[in-house]
């Protein structure tokens, strides 16, 4: 009922399950599924129990589920957090075809940012960048809001916690970087402003709004357009 044109294969779409065949007509793994995601060249296929499989656009099985996979979703096109029979996460690189993390209790997912949770959501945790592949760093705690910028696009601001200290980096999905350094007591983020505050006083930063895009010159802090240091009443 169905077609979707792929480099080297099609998908086709028969009794509400999807399937994907070559061009001469060759099935490619299992084709009755439940739900399909296609990202650029990656095809996700979903079946009822959650477990699945994961082929590029030309057919090359990047990876096959087995009982006690359980699929939960895919990051920046290259990971997929992995469960396994719920008792703890993994990730596994499309790009490398293994996976590469330890088992964590918990993840989350914010655009290019990836949380771990060694211990559960209210212990120490890891801030994982997906553009890049690498750990950035280990903190005590953290939390985020999510900021819009427009009707389709929006970014995280993502709280991080360390020594008693505080700091922020954004996220979207085409960028992740460190905002302000983790120095202050408190930061307050609304709109293109934030005040972070310790010692007493504070400074706010005047960001040139919530970037949609990666800088074209690479950098780790935030563009800061303008800083005003602030008493406490402020």
């Amino acid at each position: 009922s169905a077609c979707i044109f792929l480099d080297n294969t099609i998908l086709v779409n028969r009794a509400d399950s999807w399937g994907l065949i070559d061009y001469e007509g060759t099935k490619i793994g299992d084709f009755f599924i439940r739900d399909l995601v296609v990202v650029d060249n990656i095809v996700l296929m979903i079946w009822k129990d959650d477990s699945m499989a994961i082929y590029s656009s030309s057919g090359e099985t990047l990876f096959v589920a087995n009982p006690e996979h359980k699929f939960r979703s895919l990051i920046a096109n290259r990971f997929v957090i992995i469960d396994f029979k719920s008792e703890y996460k993994r990730l596994y690189d499309l790009n490398e075809k293994k996976f590469c993390s330890e088992p964590f209790a918990e993840v989350k997912s914010l655009c290019s940012a990836i949380i771990l949770y060694p211990d559960g959501l209210s212990g120490e945790c890891y801030l994982f960048n997906a553009l890049t592949g690498e750990i950035e760093e280990k903190y005590d705690a953290c939390f985020w809001e999510v900021f819009p910028t427009d009707d389709v696009f929006c970014v995280y601001a993502i709280w991080v916690y360390k020594n008693g200290e505080c700091g922020v980096w954004m996220s979207s999905e085409t960028f992740l970087h460190q905002v302000t350094p983790t120095e202050y007591t408190q930061i307050n983020v609304d709109s293109n402003l934030i005040i972070a505050r310790k010692d007493g006083c504070g400074i706010s930063y005047e960001v040139e709004n919530f970037p949609k895009r990666e800088p074209l010159q690479p950098r780790k802090m935030g563009q800061v357009i303008s800083t005003k240091n602030i008493t406490p009443n402020e």
